[in-house]
């Protein structure tokens, strides 16, 4: 049987954690999920987005 190479630089999804922790999963903060929105809203305004800070820490817009 011949296996299909895997194409692009992203890790399996067993390994995908910047740490390579066992057993590491995504938490689902405000955050995350306002971040979430904001990506989902530019991909449907076909847009560009940029997402930058610290894992873990939010700045809310005023």
């Amino acid at each position: 049987m011949v296996t299909a190479e895997r194409q692009g630089r992203l890790p399996r999804e067993r390994e995908d954690h910047f740490m390579r922790l066992p057993g590491a999963q995504v938490v689902s903060t405000r955050a995350l999920l306002m971040v979430r929105e904001n990506i989902r809203a530019a991909i449907e305004a076909r847009a560009m987005i940029c997402i930058y800070g610290q894992a873990g820490r939010a700045t809310r817009s005023r």
